[in-house]
């Protein structure tokens, strides 16, 4: 298992994000081998940042199973993705992003907090959620093992 230190951020290296996220809806299907989490995003651009930047959404130790943007599934050439990141190239101003991924908890070291190996999970409640987590990113969703068996989240930040 390899550990990374995580980067220090300062306020002073701070820039507003390309996208605003408004909500965020997840679900989480728990099951014995694997999680499935179904994430809609609801996304603007950042009318104060450079237009044409790509979205990119960060994660790990997960696996991309669907895609759509705005209602249509989206083709392998339309995004890219790669151990740590999602990349959307080509956006419009305002979106709906629907994924499908699936965490493997049993394999995965970055699953912290449980000394019983049987699947069980719930988020995260910290508003800040730890760097060695699972997560799809920004708002995608970051949580440690833990009951219930099933749960659904949904937030409106607008």
């Amino acid at each position: 298992m390899t550990t990374t230190t995580p980067e220090a951020i300062f306020l002073k290296d701070y820039t507003e994000p390309d996208f605003w996220i408004d909500t965020v809806d997840l679900q989480f299907e728990l099951g014995e081998d694997f999680t499935t989490i179904e994430s809609t995003l609801s996304l603007r651009r950042n009318p104060n940042r450079p237009g044409g930047a790509p979205l990119v959404l960060n994660g790990q130790d997960i696996t991309l199973q669907s895609i759509s943007l705005n209602g249509e599934t989206l083709s392998e050439t339309q995004y890219q993705v790669d151990e740590t990141t999602l990349t959307i190239a080509h956006m419009p101003s305002e979106a709906i992003l629907k994924t499908t991924v699936r965490a493997l908890p049993r394999r995965t070291p970055a699953w912290r907090g449980s000394t019983n190996p049987a699947p069980s999970f719930a988020p995260n409640a910290s508003p800040r959620a730890s760097e060695k987590s699972p997560t799809t990113s920004t708002a995608l969703t970051s949580w440690r093992p833990s009951p219930p068996p099933s749960l659904e989240i949904r937030s409106n930040t607008r």
